[in-house]
């Protein structure tokens, strides 16, 4: 049954020993398009959670608007991102902005906030985008993952309630130094003049994690 997940639908066999097909759920509809890349995750594991995240009612229907557009997004725009069959599919950054964000300020409102937050703040120092220096290929690239990292502060607000406040509503407020923080730091590893200089690749995930003193991973991977 497992395997049929893979293809939209799950089927049974009846008593009357024929096969009846069930209606395809939402959540086998957006497995289906989110798997197109070909990415190994497992289909039930796509499933799980995609019916472990669904939003309310109220706010469905921007879940629907952002199927309708993955649907129509060619499957190279989302990437595989993790190992084998843990792995999952993540669409980049600029695909379905527009639904996506609808659907996080009908459901989430707070994490919005912080990303329109983040967005303002990225936009204003992006005046250092495009210099080439020797250090270039070890510090994080503008875009400023804004979404990724307003999640990570929402998911790890206890983490962060020592450091300012463990209030949701307060989300853009409590992230914007260390946003700051972090497009400072890649700006100046970027220019040759950040003190010491990175001996490996430095991450934005990690770079926002060291300006707020969360221990995280350091890694290169976003």
């Amino acid at each position: 049954m497992l395997a049929a997940l893979g293809a939209g639908y799950l089927s049974v066999t009846a008593c009357a020993y024929s096969d009846y097909p069930l209606e395809a759920t939402f959540c086998d509809d957006w497995c289906r398009v989110l798997r197109r890349t070909g990415c190994e995750q497992e289909p039930e594991n796509c499933i799980r959670d995609c019916e472990g995240s669904l939003p309310s009612e109220r706010c469905r229907p921007h879940q629907v608007a952002l199927l309708a557009c993955y649907e129509s997004t060619p499957a190279d725009r989302f990437e595989c991102v993790g190992q084998g069959f843990q792995s999952t599919v993540r669409p980049q950054p600029q695909i379905c902005t527009e639904q996506r964000h609808a659907l996080i300020g009908c459901e989430v409102p707070p994490v919005m906030a912080c990303i329109e937050a983040c967005v303002a703040l990225d936009t204003s120092a992006s005046g250092d985008a495009g210099v080439v220096v020797p250090s270039a290929g070890l510090c994080p690239e503008p875009p400023f993952p804004c979404e990724r990292l307003c999640w990570e502060l929402d998911a790890r607000r206890a983490d962060f309630a020592a450091l300012g406040t463990s209030s949701r509503a307060e989300l853009a407020a409590l992230g914007e130094p260390y946003i700051r923080c972090a497009l400072q730091r890649a700006a100046a590893c970027r220019a040759g003049v950040l003190e010491p200089p990175p001996a490996l690749p430095m991450s934005w995930t990690g770079l926002f994690l060291e300006c707020a003193g969360v221990p995280g991973e350091l890694g290169a991977s976003g």
